[in-house]
């Protein structure tokens, strides 16, 4: 099986989120996590299949492929 494989674990064997794992990687602090084009880039990638802070995806205006209730969530309010 692929390390890519989708369902693979969201906690790390460290006991973190893979979330927590990718921003300690890039060191980055709270404040800089929606300006981390890196950062950005892996939430796109593993959005759909592990942790990522609700405030993020609002931020950055992404959908959220919600598998287990095959629907897409919409985590964001769009104004009119």
């Amino acid at each position: 099986m692929s390390s890519r494989h989708s369902r693979e674990s969201s906690i790390t064997p460290e006991g973190e989120s893979a979330f927590e794992y990718i921003v300690r990687h890039l060191r980055l602090s709270p404040e800089e996590y929606a300006t981390s084009a890196a950062l950005k880039e892996w939430v796109r990638e593993n959005k759909d299949h592990k942790y990522v802070p609700s405030q993020l995806l609002e931020a950055w205006h992404f959908d959220v492929n919600d598998e287990l209730f095959g629907k897409t969530a919409n985590t964001f309010k769009r104004t009119a």
